[in-house]
């Protein structure tokens, strides 16, 4: 995970540029939902698109990414298992997982596999920027109620 001092470095580094999201979700209407909600804010830019394990992999080892979105969930994509994956292959990436799942079931499990966040999908229209800029700045993002449910202070 980076530092503090990485961490301040490149949101500053962020705010000349566009944040750079990649999406991995295995429903191709989730991913158009995604992409209509993020390309609606002007500092966003989707970067890249993934529906498979295979394909997530691919892209993200020829992409510059800023935050990847993660859905859970997924047909192939065997959800906490492949957050571990994923931080121990590419360490710095904030990974923001989304889920049908109630936040109390998956958010601490999330957490402790390395990922940086947890949303809902039925809350994503209300909250994904919200999710995205906290992760990039504060480190962590859960919802209030989830977080001093957990205790997790944000970091």
């Amino acid at each position: 995970m980076l530092g503090g001092d990485s961490m301040e470095k490149m949101s500053a580094m962020r705010e000349a540029s566009p944040i750079r999201v990649f999406i991995a979700d295995s429903n191709p209407l989730v991913q158009q939902t995604l992409i209509r909600l993020l390309k609606s804010e002007s500092d966003i830019d989707v970067c890249g698109v993934a529906g498979n394990y295979e394909q997530l992999f691919r892209r993200l080892d020829s992409t510059a990414v800023d935050i990847l979105i993660l859905d859970l969930d997924g047909a192939d994509m065997h959800g906490l298992e492949l957050v571990r994956e994923l931080t121990q292959k590419y360490p710095g990436l904030p990974i923001l997982g989304i889920s049908m799942r109630d936040e109390t079931f998956y958010a601490r499990q999330m957490i402790d596999a390395g990922g940086r966040g947890y949303l809902m999908k039925q809350d994503a229209a209300n909250k994904m920027m919200e999710a995205i800029r906290t992760v990039l700045k504060i480190g962590i993002y859960l919802n209030d109620a989830v977080r001093r449910k957990m205790n997790v202070e944000r970091r």
